[in-house]
């Protein structure tokens, strides 16, 4: 009973996030550059805003490369960076979570671990709103 308290307390955080992050879904004005240049790519027109112009206008290249390789699956750029937002953020959360998880049992085996900084970073409305902004944070996070 008590480990199932431990991991419900473990998650609880998580898929506050997601949830709220899945409420709040939408792309700002700045992915649809990376969108472009995602586009391109896919194109074959390599990684450029405009086809003939050898500029990289993107900012982060692995965002635009795991954004491009799940695009080719899914056929929409849009939808896949919102859940890929989705899922990088939780993932970035659970791994936080863990770590402390794992630290707090070298120290202690007999009390309950209650992640507050998981806490406080899922009740935070910047991180529901850039969650699924289209841009690199979650995978960042």
């Amino acid at each position: 009973m008590k480990r199932a308290i431990q991991i419900l307390i473990l998650l609880i955080p998580i898929l506050f996030l997601s949830f709220k992050g899945y409420l709040l879904r939408w792309n700002s004005e700045d992915a649809f550059i990376t969108f472009r240049v995602c586009r391109n790519l896919i194109l074959g027109y390599g990684p450029v805003y405009n086809i003939d112009e050898r500029v990289e206008a993107y900012t982060h290249p692995l965002w635009l490369a795991v954004l491009s390789l799940v695009s080719l699956l899914t056929k929409s750029i849009e939808l896949s960076s919102v859940w890929l937002g989705i899922l990088f953020s939780c993932s970035g959360l659970l791994f936080g979570t863990i770590g402390g998880l794992r630290l707090f049992q070298k120290n202690s085996r007999k009390s309950l671990f209650v992640p507050l900084g998981s806490y406080v970073i899922a009740s935070l409305p910047p991180f529901w709103d850039f969650a699924t902004s289209g841009l690199e944070t979650g995978l960042t996070f």
